[in-house]
């Protein structure tokens, strides 16, 4: 049995990787530098952030696959 998968969902998870990332950028101040490698406790932080701020927990799960791209 083959897995399908739809390019539209592949083109969307890339559109939020993106987004995902930006707001990463956005948080550490590091906006045009997308080449530097960030650290585990770079993105602790962000995501301790963004649970303070009340992202519910699916979606800071989503981050995470984010900038694992």
């Amino acid at each position: 049995m083959e897995m399908y998968s739809k390019k539209a969902s592949a083109e969307q998870r890339l559109s939020w990787a993106n987004i995902w990332f930006r707001k990463f950028s956005e948080f550490h101040r590091r906006a045009g530098e997308n080449q530097r490698p960030f650290t585990q406790e770079e993105v602790v932080a962000f995501l301790r952030d963004r649970r303070d701020a009340g992202v519910p927990a699916w979606k800071r799960m989503k981050m995470i696959e984010g900038l694992s791209c």
